[in-house]
């Protein structure tokens, strides 16, 4: 390799570094959610793209959203993916795949983009988002004051783990396995039938059969 492929390898070494490092403003990363083709979540100044998701992730989502829409939004507000959610501790946006608030929205510095007070949290989950959804970002929703309950659907089976906040901050985990299941949501007073989380979602596994080995 001569000079001048050294001098261009390393240009392009420092650009990627710089890139990488390169820090936004919450203004900076809306702007660019306008524009983008798929969702990032802003992290402390850096921005993080999302992982598309697949059919069988989007039709559970559109249950779920559907379910409790038409169920619960005289009382409560059920958002979509399309709104994010800000915690205020870590100064990050992140995006749910259902959520529900009680009484009214409370917003980032009046910005409709983004809300502060969510009550209850879905996340539909991929082998490569289960850990993130499961550790890192229930942990970062457990500081918001307003959340108190905590959906974590696989998209795989027909297994949905329900992890709600009683009194001193103590979470109780509860599985629902199995169609024939139904999911109880504490915090909105609703169960959700698994036979309509699943509804249309072709080749699921058998989850006992898959819990077993």
């Amino acid at each position: 390799m001569n000079q001048s492929d050294c001098a261009i390898k390393e240009k392009t070494m420092i650009a990627e570094v710089l890139k990488k490092e390169k820090t936004y403003t919450v203004e900076a990363y809306f702007k660019q959610e306008e524009c983008s083709n798929y969702k990032n979540e802003f992290r402390n100044g850096k921005i993080i793209a999302m992982a598309g998701g697949s059919y069988a992730h989007n039709l559970i989502i559109g249950n779920i959203f559907a379910y409790l829409f038409f169920n619960l939004n005289d009382i409560f507000s059920v958002l979509n993916s399309e709104v994010a959610i800000y915690m205020t501790e870590h100064h990050h946006f992140v995006y749910s795949d259902t959520a529900v608030l009680k009484g009214k929205p409370e917003f980032y510095k009046e910005n409709k983009r983004a809300i502060i007070n969510p009550t209850l949290v879905f996340e539909v989950t991929s082998p490569s988002t289960e850990k993130y959804d499961r550790f890192v970002k229930f942990n970062k929703y457990k500081t918001i004051p307003t959340f108190k309950e905590y959906v974590i659907v696989d998209q795989q089976m027909p297994l949905v783990e329900v992890f709600y906040k009683e009194k001193n901050d103590v979470w109780i985990r509860k599985s629902y396995i199995g169609l024939e299941d139904k999911v109880v949501l504490n915090s909105v007073d609703y169960t959700l039938k698994m036979s309509d989380i699943y509804k249309k979602v072709d080749g699921l596994l058998d989850p006992q059969t898959t819990l077993n080995i």
